[in-house]
């Protein structure tokens, strides 16, 4: 697998832009057993209901990004094309 590949997540709801995750930025901070295959179990497809919906009740990036990494409400961070205000 190539880690410095960025991966472009759909957003569910028209409008919003694109999601981006990097592997290479997450692997900065852990090892891969963090998340897998516990978070993402990409043999048994474990991502087909990942939805914002979701992180926001704690599954997938949610089990993170609301307690100890950078909040999720920081939308930037994910959707850069996002527009602050």
């Amino acid at each position: 697998m190539d880690f410095d590949k960025t991966i472009e997540l759909t957003a569910e709801m028209g409008g919003i832009s694109p999601a981006y995750f990097s592997h290479k930025s997450h692997l900065d901070w852990m090892g891969c057993e963090m998340c897998h295959p516990e978070v993402f179990n990409i043999k048994k497809k474990g991502t087909e209901n990942f939805s914002m919906r979701a992180i926001l009740k704690g599954r997938f990036c949610g089990g993170c990004h609301l307690n100890v990494a950078f909040p999720i409400d920081d939308c930037n961070r994910c959707h850069p094309e996002v527009r602050s205000y």
